[in-house]
């Protein structure tokens, strides 16, 4: 499944046909969405970037939705991290706050804590023991969001600016950020 960035409309590619095809739904922002995150039940949540709203696909029924909930829009969420318990945290980008939605309820909540905005952090990666890493993009910290007392730390080590892009857990449980300028992990 492949999530519309700046397409009028998603696709899902068939690696054994290899063919594209479009998806049934409307994604009317360009930079709408940056991240998909696939739910236990087999649907795909849409990370909301510029969009004010979040969309999930359904591929038994083919059809895309508008997700519960309202988002800030303005860049603000870069990716999404499925948590342990089924829902999705919402790493912020522009936004000075995170957001977890809940794919039961079919809501948004605001969790505790501020992060610093201006494109920050650019990815969630999930630890072994179900926190949340946060990689820096133009922040020289990364953070860490712990849905089970719901505080977000912020780690105490230094990164240089916009060099990190991802961040793999490896089996050690190691997470080894993927830098994008950097010849450094």
């Amino acid at each position: 499944f492949l999530v519309p960035y700046n397409r009028n409309t998603a696709a899902i590619f068939d690696p054994v046909a290899n063919t594209l095809t479009d998806v049934p739904g409307t994604y009317t922002v360009p930079g709408g969405f940056s991240a998909g995150v696939l739910l236990p039940d087999g649907r795909v949540f849409m990370v909301p970037h510029q969009s004010t709203t979040a969309r999930i696909y359904d591929p038994v029924t083919n059809i895309t939705s508008v997700a519960g909930g309202t988002y800030p829009g303005n860049y603000a969420f870069n990716a999404g991290t499925l948590l342990a318990d089924g829902r999705v945290f919402l790493v912020p980008g522009n936004s000075t706050s995170a957001r977890i939605y809940d794919p039961v309820a079919n809501t948004v909540s605001t969790p505790v804590g501020v992060y610093p905005g201006n494109n920050a952090l650019k990815s969630g990666t999930l630890l072994m023991d179900g926190r949340v890493f946060m990689t820096p993009a133009n922040s020289s910290s990364a953070r860490v969001y712990d849905p089970y007392t719901g505080v977000v730390t912020t780690l105490p080590d230094v990164y240089p600016l916009n060099n990190f892009v991802n961040t793999v857990l490896l089996p050690n449980g190691v997470a080894m950020m993927v830098p994008t300028s950097n010849n450094r992990c």
